[in-house]
């Protein structure tokens, strides 16, 4: 199987394991017991979120043609750092005794699985990784059918120890790769920010609005962009494909690279205006189903999501670009100006509500989106344009 392909395939079985278990949680927890789970769940994934930012990301960005980055176990070791201090808060305020230990593991095991899945990618065992997280998913299945967890405890539990047996297909041993855990830190330090930067703007006019208001409408774009969400699994393969061409894209000219990210660009937005049509589609034939208020607002929440979808498509490739250049410090002048045009939004959103009635989350959907492309179309051009200025297709320096 091509390797492009196995690639995809990997990032389906990965989010699709996530998105199962919180499923199967639905189906056998009861309603508070699965808030617990989705708390310790989302815990686990920040965890992860967080290693990609620190770690991984910036490790391939430090990449070349003639030396591959090996994310191997002197990561691990700095990833267990942070990652146990979390786990030792979690199981200290759910758990005691073996029921800490196990929960412990369950919220350290997924990142440890992630940053050796990372790693097999580096090391072109594209296969490797798929098969992992399809061991996981089949592991979780099991799992769950057979124990039929009726708390969170023991949901999560299944799900994180199932990410532990997948480890075994995974390379663990050592291989010497470029990079040191110093020049690493220093661009991981930027994501770290933009990744904070990108999370503050998508959630906190949401909560800022349901704590204000609060607003019906809220769940309702929850809920719209949760059913974007599969579009994630083609935004996370363009991530991972530009990273592990970092070295090829750091020798192209301005002119290449430029054509690289056009193409880029027209697909994903084609995948996503096709996708939100689907959707829309499936809204206007189903939405009855949905409660009388749901359905109401999401008359326009789910057209106003699929739009800024639409209109931020092209971002995915700008950020992978800026991070196969290993230029993280870059995105984030780009990130502050799309925060401060979102609190600039919402702040005119609340405005207009009391005023004339429109929804306060309109504005911050619409604005920060436009904004968003402006902003990462002209820092990549710039980029491009400073690059064919110097003449320099070497990798920047750090």
């Amino acid at each position: 199987m091509p390797k492009n392909l196995l690639i995809l395939v990997d990032q389906i079985l990965s989010s699709g394991t996530n998105a199962v278990a919180l499923i199967f949680s639905a189906v056998f927890l009861p309603p508070a017991e699965l808030g617990t789970y989705a708390v310790l769940q989302l815990v686990a994934t920040t965890v992860v979120a967080f290693q990609r930012s620190l770690i991984i990301e910036p490790s391939l960005s430090l990449s070349t043609a003639n030396s591959p980055i090996d994310v191997s176990r002197r990561w691990t070791l700095v990833f267990w750092a942070p990652a146990v201090v979390v786990a030792i808060c979690t199981f200290a305020l759910f758990g005691n005794g073996l029921q800490s230990i196990l929960l412990g593991l369950a919220i350290v095991l997924p990142g440890v699985q992630d940053l050796f899945r990372y790693r097999a990618f580096a090391l072109r065992l594209m296969g490797r990784a798929a098969l992992s997280d399809g061991i996981w998913l089949a592991v979780l299945v099991v799992g769950f059918a057979v124990l039929r967890p009726q708390d969170a405890f023991s949901a999560i539990v299944v799900w994180g120890i199932a990410g532990g047996v997948a480890l075994v297909v995974l390379p663990l041993a050592r291989r010497k790769g470029a990079g040191t855990i110093g020049s690493v830190f220093r661009l991981g330090r930027f994501q770290i920010v933009d990744w904070a930067f990108a999370t503050a703007t998508s959630s906190v006019p949401l909560f800022i609005v349901q704590a204000v208001l609060p607003f019906a409408s809220v769940g309702a774009f929850r809920l719209a962009q949760t059913a974007m969400g599969p579009l994630n699994t083609i935004n996370s393969y363009v991530t991972i494909r530009f990273l592990l061409d970092a070295g090829e894209i750091q020798a192209l000219s301005a002119e290449e690279s430029g054509r690289r990210i056009r193409n880029t660009n027209l697909v994903l937005s084609g995948i996503t205006l096709l996708y939100g049509a689907a959707l829309w589609i499936g809204y206007l034939l189903f939405g009855g189903l949905l409660d009388p208020g749901v359905a109401n607002q999401m008359t326009y929440a789910l057209p106003l999501t699929i739009f800024a979808s639409v209109i931020t498509a092209p971002c995915t490739a700008y950020i992978a670009y800026i991070r196969a250049m290993a230029l993280q410090r870059f995105a984030i002048p780009p990130r502050i100006a799309t925060l401060v045009v979102s609190g600039i939004a919402l702040s005119l959103g609340l405005l207009l509500w009391f005023s004339v009635g429109l929804d306060p989350l309109v504005l911050p959907v619409v604005l920060p989106t436009t904004a968003s492309l402006i902003a990462f179309w002209l820092t990549v051009r710039w980029i491009r344009a400073r690059a064919s200025r110097t003449g320099n297709t070497e990798q920047a320096a750090v």
